[in-house]
């Protein structure tokens, strides 16, 4: 009896520590991508001395497939790695007084601050010596022994690794400048690649979207998705000298210059237009093509006088004559195809959920090869003096090397962490450089393609959609 009422109290009056299991599909994906990970007995791990705790969700997200979401980029590992299941890992890192802490409640993207606010620490952590954390992150604390500073005297960051001056990634043939769109901000980005500490912005109230290079009058010209305008922005300044408004709600998408830069071709999403801007006598003109469907993007081999829209909604290529804008025909796919480019003789096209690259031929307007690449396939950008296409994966992370001659992969990129969802892919004209943009976090990716894995990072501090360089 004695005994009973012993064990009664203990489960009455004694807190037990409620251990959590890390998800093997989880410890799986970490060990894949950091293969020095070791793990520790409260679920906690080290990447070459960096230590990570975990953060657990009060209802785990069901996933088939438990993969990286997105991070928060630091140097020289991320600062937070969230998961497909709302599991996430946060780096310390050293801030006053030899303190330790985590990231700060800012630093997380909006559309995940939602999710985090219900995530906490679990109750077996082994809480880290001199562990602290701002008030505001104190319902990741629960019940266990951790130090809540007040938001006057927290001081994040003041001495962690992670504040530091981005060196230059280019050498002398990439003295360039990069514009990039932010459509989550309403920002277009520019720095200077020599000095990528720097970074400079344009602000919309919009939705900036897809870019062009007018290589006559040597300006940029920028969709804007949400305010149904084109921007043209002097580089040299950078600023928008002149703005376009389009019909209300026509949501354009991708652009292009024609070679002569009389000519600027839009795509209107919503009201299914290809359209053509001219300028005369100071005036506006357009010309209007009737389209299927979400036109999405679009590309105009020269020599055959051809344009290819991809429509991912209906399946749908479709072709026009770009003398006329007369109708070509149309090839139906069994997928989604997005991003189109071409080289002088096929179109590539992006197939996003199929996990393919269709080679279409300009002549016979026939798919000839159908190639199967990574995860979900979303950028594409092609060399045509090297013969290589670059395939980057929105699910996998990686940039494929395709050859345009035999269609066999010859490469694989795989890209940091810190960069998640490579929306676009922009090529140096030398061929030696690949800028990739991260839809998902805040740091881009430039490859140097003579030593693939020589890859380094900027942070510019918001997603990036489309990337566009402006060589000297």
């Amino acid at each position: 009896m004695k005994r009973l009422i012993i064990v009664l109290f203990l489960l009455l009056f004694v807190r037990a520590a409620q251990a959590v299991d890390v998800p093997e599909e989880l410890k799986s994906v970490l060990k894949k991508k950091y293969p020095e990970i070791e793990f520790k007995i409260d679920n906690s791990f080290t990447i070459n001395d960096k230590s990570f705790i975990p953060l657990v969700p009060k209802v785990a997200r069901k996933t088939n497939d438990v993969e990286i979401v997105f991070t928060v980029p630091g140097k020289p590992l991320p600062q937070l790695i969230w998961f497909s299941n709302d599991w996430a890992y946060a780096r310390l890192i050293s801030i006053k007084d030899n303190q330790v802490s985590i990231l700060s409640f800012a630093e997380i993207p909006k559309q995940y601050k939602d999710r985090f606010i219900k995530m906490k620490f679990p109750d077996d952590l082994v809480v880290p010596k001199n562990f602290v954390i701002s008030n505001e992150l104190s319902f990741l604390k629960g019940e266990l022994p951790i130090e809540t500073l007040e938001a006057e005297t927290w001081v994040p960051g003041e001495i962690t690794p992670d504040n530091h001056k981005q060196d230059s990634i280019t050498e002398e043939h990439l003295k360039s400048n990069l514009f990039l769109t932010s459509p989550d901000d309403g920002k277009i980005i520019y720095l200077n690649l020599e000095d990528p500490s720097t970074i400079n912005s344009i602000e919309t109230k919009g939705l900036p979207w897809e870019l062009a290079y007018n290589n006559q009058s040597m300006t940029i010209y920028v969709t804007d998705f949400f305010n149904n305008q084109i921007y043209e922005i002097d580089p040299d300044k950078p600023s928008i000298i002149s703005t376009t408004t389009l019909k209300h709600a026509s949501n354009p998408k991708d652009i292009s210059i024609s070679q002569d830069g009389t000519s600027i071709y839009i795509l209107e999403s919503k009201d299914k237009y290809f359209t053509t801007l001219m300028k005369k006598d100071n005036k506006n003109i357009f010309i209007k093509k009737n389209l299927a469907l979400d036109p999405a993007y679009f590309t105009i081999l020269e020599k055959e006088n051809l344009i290819a829209i991809s429509h991912p909604s209906i399946s749908k290529i479709t072709f026009l004559n770009k003398n006329n804008f007369q109708d070509e025909g149309f090839i139906k796919i069994d997928g989604g195809p997005d991003e189109i480019i071409n080289d002088d003789s096929h179109f590539y096209v992006a197939n996003r959920f199929n996990d393919t690259v269709l080679v279409i031929s300009a002549t016979t307007q026939t798919i000839v090869e159908e190639i199967k690449v990574d995860k979900a396939p979303i950028a594409l950008a092609i060399d045509t003096k090297n013969k290589n296409l670059y395939v980057g994966s929105g699910k996998d992370n990686t940039v494929l090397v395709l050859d345009t001659n035999t269609h066999v992969i010859k490469d694989r990129i795989t890209l940091p962490v810190e960069t998640q969802f490579p929306s676009d892919l922009e090529l140096s004209k030398d061929g030696k450089w690949l800028i990739v943009t991260s839809e998902d976090s805040t740091t881009i990716s430039v490859v140097n393609l003579e030593e693939k894995d020589n890859i380094q990072t900027i942070d510019v501090g918001v997603p990036t959609h489309a990337a566009l360089l402006i060589e000297d």
